[in-house]
């Protein structure tokens, strides 16, 4: 059964009236144990896949979706144009490039690879806002889209319409900030650490039980990523190792495949819903700033409540 994790939204976007105090919006998450992927529902049923590299919203545009006309040359389409996979031969901004008002995007499938050319939509983003203890109100907020075809939704969870983008662009997911606390899961393990085969995509892969366990997950040196100005955010083994099969714990680290070293177009580092469990992470896209913190021990996320009649 998928577990609900719970994701918090802060200051999103909403056309708030100037004499309102903005509230947070809460979003429950569901991590699919299949795919180890987390989604979130985004528009009346339809569940789209968190990907914090992701520059768009995409979906397969079943239903709720209105036409969105943006002339070729606009800052928004201009904008949608910008973000295509290098394997995405981008055909332009719409079929005609005088009359046609229709905008194209390139919706980008990050388990896969794949990608494709749809048009742009208006959608709606549905959530409900938070007092930090309960939910308060439901709000639905104008949202833009890329549409994209079935096909797309290979290997992604099994009802899941599409992708959340929560890149730094401007037309993902509309936030100017937001923090995310994702629940943790247990580890297993027992004392020298024996090296075994590697479980793709990973390549250090170990004996649970040559490795010793603490409440901090194995005994491993930590993994510390180094931000700007100075900032360094360790992970212990509750975030470093992970188990994949019954008695083999791996490095929870892969290469990025298909990058070249030095392709500015690209993230140097991508890091996973895996490391942010259990981790507050507030993204603070206008200022391009990441703050972050562990939660205390024996605290989780998960026992936040979602729903109105709790209280």
């Amino acid at each position: 059964m998928a577990q609900l994790l719970p994701l918090l939204v802060l200051a999103v976007s909403l056309a708030w009236p100037a004499s309102c105090k903005p509230l947070p919006v809460l979003v429950p998450v569901t991590k699919d144990p299949a795919t180890l992927l987390y989604t979130i529902p985004f528009h009346y049923g339809a569940d789209l896949v968190v990907d914090t590299a992701g520059p768009l919203v995409w979906s397969t545009c079943q239903r709720g979706h209105l036409p969105a006309e943006f002339p070729c040359n606009s800052p928004t389409c201009r904008l949608a144009n910008a973000f295509h996979a290098p394997s995405c031969r981008a055909r332009g901004c719409g079929r005609d490039t005088r009359k046609d008002r229709t905008c194209t995007a390139y919706p980008y499938n990050p388990v896969t690879g794949a990608c494709a050319a749809g048009d742009l939509v208006h959608t709606r983003f549905v959530a409900n806002t938070t007092d930090g203890i309960h939910p308060v109100s439901q709000v639905s907020v104008r949202a833009l889209a890329a549409c994209a075809p079935s096909r797309l939704l290979k290997s992604l969870p099994r009802g899941a319409s599409g992708v959340a983008g929560l890149a730094g662009s401007g037309l993902a997911l509309p936030a100017q900030a937001f923090a995310r606390a994702l629940k943790a899961q247990g580890a297993q393990g027992g004392p020298v650490a024996r090296p075994v085969m590697p479980v793709p995509p990973f390549e250090l892969c170990y004996d649970t039980q040559s490795l010793a366990n603490t409440r901090i997950g194995y005994l491993v040196p930590g993994v510390t990523l180094t931000l700007g100005g100075g900032t360094n955010w360790t992970m212990n083994g509750l975030s470093s190792m992970v188990d994949l099969r019954p008695g083999t714990a791996c490095l929870a680290f892969a290469r990025m495949e298909g990058v070249k070293a030095g392709d500015r177009s690209a993230p140097a580092v991508l890091v996973g819903g895996f490391q942010m469990e259990n981790t507050v992470l507030e993204f603070d896209v206008a200022k391009k700033r990441l703050g972050f913190v562990r939660l205390p021990f024996f605290t989780q996320c998960g026992h936040f409540n979602f729903t109105k009649t709790g209280y």
